[in-house]
């Protein structure tokens, strides 16, 4: 659980500071959860790489992988829906907070801090 801590603190700072989740950093995680047998709901992140990759013009490629990733990981449906739920609410936070510091729509909100919440819990 630690290495998922410092992970997430490590995609988090990459995402604010340069709008970016590695792909490496994303192969790192799913290398430890293989090899601690934490993959358990890989269908429907597989679905849900291809319907993301439709709509893949409102959000970005990465917080998309990082999304699948975590939706693989979870082992129960409902870690799943926790997730889910922390991912809306942290998504919705960080998303007016930008909305009152920029005063404009077109932005882009890093979606990191978010996913990263719902990895966590």
């Amino acid at each position: 659980m630690l290495f998922f801590i410092f992970i997430s603190l490590w995609i988090i700072y990459t995402d604010l500071r340069y709008r970016k989740i590695y792909n490496k950093d994303l192969i790192v995680i799913l290398i430890v959860a293989a090899l601690h047998h934490r993959l358990h709901y890989l269908a429907p992140a597989i679905v849900l790489l291809i319907i993301g990759s439709a709509v893949l013009k409102k959000v970005g490629a990465g917080d998309l992988k990082l999304l699948a990733l975590i939706v693989a990981m979870k082992a129960s449906y409902l870690e799943l829906i926790n997730s889910i739920t922390a991912i809306v609410i942290a998504s919705s936070a960080l998303l007016i907070f930008y909305l009152i510091r920029h005063r404009q729509l077109k932005i882009r909100v890093p979606m990191a801090p978010a996913l990263c919440v719902g990895l966590l819990i």
